[in-house]
């Protein structure tokens, strides 16, 4: 299993690393169409669809929604990316309030025989479209867009990721969402928030355009690291509600898409819609 985790993971790095830095522009969006893909294949699981031809269906729609999306004149689709990201803010945020606050609303997770799935198909559209407006817009249209600043928000959910895990096992004791996520702490999440804001502190020391918009940066960089915990809990609620242990086995040792970006869909647009607007 070990092994199977690690060779999936240098892949998966490997496969990133090229599409960032060797390989023109049309691979990047190549590569963010496949990953929608997969994760709305995932999602229309997720949702109750039962039927394979079905899901099939709903990952090509959203696939063919991007790539219209894709095909717009940059500026529109920059400005289209940045209205979806600032709903994506405001969505994350009621989000993760239902989930950690309303524990007792968030338990009440819609089972096989309810009608609830067309609500969560509806949701996966925006949560993948927004996801893959906002990667675009850190690559190439954001200010200081560019690959360090679309690995930097990358590297801020895992690390976020990273820390909550150590820091729940070392000092978890109250947890934070029971009836969702029976593993996760609020100490971990302190851990987490720790080990992002001393990324961020490193990327303000070392890039000096950050420092000219610290205040927005500080801000954005700490509210997506927050709102990671949002998409994580929200993937584990459905994946719960469905009584599904992996979104999918796609991944080997990882389990499918989903579960590897499931911070990232939450982060990401929200990081945008801060650091475009602010």
């Amino acid at each position: 299993m070990l092994k199977e985790r690690i060779t999936t993971a240098v892949v998966l790095l490997l496969a990133v690393a090229l599409v960032l830095f060797v390989l023109p522009p049309a691979f990047f969006y190549g590569f963010v169409l496949l990953v929608i893909l997969l994760a709305a294949w995932e999602w229309a699981r997720l949702s109750g669809v039962t039927e394979s031809t079905h899901r099939i269906v709903y990952a090509v729609a959203v696939a063919c929604a991007v790539l219209l999306l894709f095909l717009l004149p940059a500026s529109l689709q920059f400005l289209i990316a940045r209205l979806a990201c600032i709903a994506a803010l405001v969505f994350w945020a009621f989000a993760l309030y239902r989930i950690v606050v309303q524990p007792e609303l968030a338990s009440s997770t819609p089972t096989p025989a309810q009608n609830h799935d067309l609500v969560l198909l509806t949701i996966g559209i925006f949560v993948l479209l927004s996801t893959a407006l906002a990667l675009t817009a850190l690559r190439y249209q954001a200010t200081e867009h560019s690959v360090w600043l679309l690995l930097y928000v990358l590297a801020l959910v895992w690390i976020m990721d990273i820390g909550a895990y150590f820091s729940g096992r070392r000092f978890g004791k109250t947890k934070l969402a029971p009836r969702v996520s029976p593993g996760k702490t609020r100490e971990g999440v302190y851990g987490g928030i720790a080990g992002a804001v001393c990324l961020v502190i490193v990327a303000l020391l070392l890039h000096a355009p950050f420092r000219q918009h610290a205040s927005v940066f500080l801000l954005a960089s700490v509210a997506a690291a927050l709102i990671s915990v949002a998409g994580d809990l929200y993937e584990s609620r459905m994946k719960r509600s469905r009584g599904i242990k992996d979104s999918s086995q796609i991944l080997p040792g990882h389990g499918g898409v989903l579960d590897r970006i499931d911070g990232i869909v939450a982060a990401v647009p929200v990081f945008v819609g801060i650091w475009t607007w602010a």
